[in-house]
């Protein structure tokens, strides 16, 4: 998982620099170099520290959701096409509901 992180970060730290180097000189002549690099380094820094903690406490929330889904249909599985009659649409709605933001996260960033 820490390398996953290594590599996570690399990617997005090599996006940023192309992005940045793309960037017209009219940026560069207006804005101080500390300011960016200042910028920079904070950005990094958070993303560094939250990346590791995203990823294991996804993992830890999926296994303990397979944990629990197991337990229960070990001890009770006449239970089980009723918890996937309750579970099929709520992961469909997430996905509908995740769509939703993607689509007016611009919008709302910038009003």
């Amino acid at each position: 998982m820490f390398k996953t992180s290594i590599n996570a970060s690399r990617r997005l730290f090599n996006k940023f620099l192309l992005d940045l180097f793309q960037l017209p000189l009219s940026f560069f002549e207006q804005t101080p170099i500390g300011r960016i690099l200042n910028r920079c380094s904070n950005d990094f820094d958070m993303i560094d520290d939250n990346i590791m903690f995203t990823l294991r406490s996804t993992f830890n929330a999926i296994l303990a959701f397979i944990t629990c889904f197991l337990l229960i249909a070990n001890y009770l599985p006449e239970i089980i096409p009723i918890m996937i009659i309750i579970f099929v649409p709520f992961i469909f709605l997430e996905v509908n509901k995740k769509d939703e933001c993607v689509v007016f996260a611009p919008s709302i960033s910038y009003a």
